[in-house]
Order: structure tokens, then C-alpha cells, then sequence
């Protein structure tokens, strides 16, 4: 990840806004961090300091997540947007991702998702909340479409590709989360929408998938 990134944190409550600050402030490639209370105060702001991503509070007032995502993708459509909620909601969720979020976090997360988060959506992929539930993650996912190749197989993101090809190498979650730098709940949650998106129900057949499509 390039040095520099300039991240907006918009949410009404400002005592998240502060926790949310102090965790962006530990990571290393963040460079500039601003904060607006809703979403008229983060156009005003992003209209003077462009930035790279605006992590975006899904329910405020003045003007909602939604409303205020669908303003900034069509005024700045090279702004990643992840949106954050208490709330397991898919109908709010879905039209955050209908109006342009690249990612989605439950306000309960931790600093490992939120970077991981972050070098996800830079990367011009989505990220779903590792937990995120099933239900919520299969209606999401049909409406993305995710993007799938010529031979039929779906696309993974880096991330997923290198914990997968750990799980085919033998290692366990804690191995795995070693390896790369990761917190435990951060590899089951790749390792749930590696199992979803396969269609396998289980790592054996997560590693049969893997070696027929994706590890050639």
C-alpha cells in the first residue's frame, strides 16, 4: 500500500468519530484524517480536501449514509467509500453498495478489519464485514454479482487467494493469521466467503475447489 492516504470519518456520534481516528492514526500509509458530523459537513469538507476514503455512518441526520454516498460517488466517483452501521440491516446496506460504498463494517470492529478494509476497497474490490451473517452475505454477494472469470470460477481478492493458499499448504487459523499479519477472527472471516463463494461446505472441499480452479 502506497504512503499517504487522506481518510474521512463521517458519523454523527463523536465519541466513535474519536476512537475511529486514533485507530486510523496507527496505521503507518494513513496520512491525513478529517471528520465531519454528517453528510452536508463531509461534501463541504471533501469539495475543499479531497480524499481517498470516507468511512461512511449509515443512519445520521441532515443527510443519511445513503443519500450522502450516492452525492459523493457522483461528484467524486474515484472515492472509496465503506460504510459502517450497528445494525446487521441489508436493506440499508444494499443501497449503500447501490449507490456506490466499496465496503461495508459493522461500528463493533476492530483496528486488524478496519485496515484490512482499507486495503481491500484500494485494491477496486468490496469488503463484507467478517461478520457479517450468512443470510445477509448470500443476498449481497447475488446482488453484486460477483465477478466470476471466463471459466466459470469467481473472483478472489489478493487477500483471499493468499489465505487460501495457506489452508491448502495445511495451516491452521492461528498459522494463518501469523503468517500474514492477521487477527484470528480476520482469517474465518476470509475463510466464510471463501467457503461461499465456492460453494463448499467445508475446508476439505474448500481445498478440492481450490486445486481443480483456482491454484493451477
Amino acid at each position: 500500500m502506497s504512503a499517504g492516504l487522506k481518510i474521512l470519518v463521517v458519523d454523527d456520534h463523536k465519541i466513535f468519530r474519536i476512537g475511529m481516528v486514533s485507530t486510523l492514526r496507527s496505521i503507518p500509509y494513513v496520512r491525513h484524517i478529517f471528520e465531519a458530523e454528517n453528510g452536508l459537513k463531509a461534501m463541504e469538507l471533501i469539495t475543499a480536501h479531497p480524499v481517498d476514503i470516507i468511512f461512511m455512518d449509515v443512519r445520521m441526520p441532515v443527510m443519511n449514509g445513503m443519500e450522502t454516498t450516492a452525492a459523493v460517488k457522483k461528484s467524486f466517483p474515484e472515492i472509496k467509500i465503506i460504510a459502517l452501521t450497528m445494525f446487521d440491516d441489508q436493506e440499508f446496506i444494499s443501497e449503500m453498495f447501490h449507490n456506490g460504498a466499496s465496503g461495508y463494517l459493522l461500528k463493533n470492529t476492530d483496528a486488524d478489519e478496519i485496515r484490512d478494509a482499507i486495503d481491500t476497497v484500494m485494491t477496486n474490490e468490496n469488503y463484507f464485514s467478517r461478520d457479517i451473517s450468512e443470510s445477509m452475505l448470500t443476498g449481497l454477494l447475488e446482488k453484486q454479482k460477483a465477478p466470476r472469470l471466463s471459466d466459470g470460477t469467481f473472483v478472489t481478492t489478493e487477500r483471499e487467494k493468499q489465505v487460501l493458499r495457506l489452508i491448502c499448504r495445511g495451516l491452521n487459523t492461528r498459522q494463518i493469521g501469523e503468517e500474514l499479519g492477521i487477527s484470528p477472527r480476520t482469517v474465518d472471516g476470509h475463510r466464510s466467503r471463501l467457503l461461499y463463494k465456492t460453494n463448499s461446505r467445508n475446508t476439505a472441499e474448500l481445498v478440492n475447489y481450490a486445486i481443480r480452479n483456482l491454484l493451477k
